[in-house]
């Protein structure tokens, strides 16, 4: 088996840009065969997603970091 060598993308801050960067390294196949996202954080934990989209490849558990 081949190991994961994308990239791990941690995200700071989960307002317009970072939904956005989440949602593109998420679903893009452009960027997800290179990107993976490592961790989100944000200062409210309402706005942070609880679970991967179901469609993704992504083998990181998503990490919440307060």
């Amino acid at each position: 088996m081949a190991s994961d060598t994308r990239r791990g993308v941690g995200i700071v801050g989960f307002g317009l840009l970072g939904q956005f960067l989440y949602d593109h390294i998420t679903t893009d196949p452009k960027v997800s065969c290179h990107l993976k996202v490592a961790f989100v954080w944000n200062r409210s934990v309402e706005k942070v997603p609880t679970s991967w989209n179901a469609n993704s490849e992504l083998t990181l558990p998503l990490r919440l970091i307060f």
